[in-house]
């Protein structure tokens, strides 16, 4: 009982070590990179504590670790701040976006998916299944709702169908 009561406490403690340098992390990287920090506490605080351990590992690596005391924790969050910093200048890079897509890596920015693909200039044909009912529309989007949960769509020169 006791040794599984000294590998729990072992792990907290290593925990307890890594969230403060892994939230900092996080929370610099997002602010400058477009990344949403504003996720639920579990999450928060699982990836700063995967965050922190992973800094630990190349901090540890490092030849001018010294092995504990205030220094020691001084200089970790130090090594967060700045590699946050390079990490999220690097990732933000119109070079790194050339090379994402250039390997056809792609990410979405926005919150609603409709702001992603509508463009003024072409029009952008949809297809809205209903299944309750076996309908179709299909037709031009001409405007969308980007605030809801569940965003309401209009069409233009539509058509509608049923599905057999």
């Amino acid at each position: 009982m006791t040794e599984n009561l000294d590998t729990f406490l072992g792990y907290l403690n290593g925990a307890i070590t890594y969230l403060p340098s892994g939230y900092i992390f996080l929370l610099i990287y997002s602010h400058i990179t477009p990344n949403d920090f504003s996720a639920s506490f579990q999450d928060n605080f699982l990836k700063s504590i995967v965050a922190g351990y992973f800094l630990n590992t190349i901090y540890s690596l490092l030849p001018l670790s010294i092995s504990q005391g205030f220094a020691y924790h001084l200089r970790f969050i130090l090594f967060s701040v700045i590699v946050a910093y390079i990490l999220a200048q690097v990732t933000s890079s119109r070079f790194f976006k050339r090379l994402l897509r250039t390997i056809r890596i792609n990410r979405h920015i926005e919150r609603n998916i409709w702001c992603s693909i509508s463009d003024k200039n072409y029009p952008l044909w949809a297809d809205v299944y209903f299944r309750e009912s076996n309908l179709c529309y299909q037709g031009m989007v001409v405007c969308f709702e980007d605030t809801s949960a569940t965003p309401q769509i209009i069409l233009a020169r539509f058509r509608k169908y049923r599905i057999v």
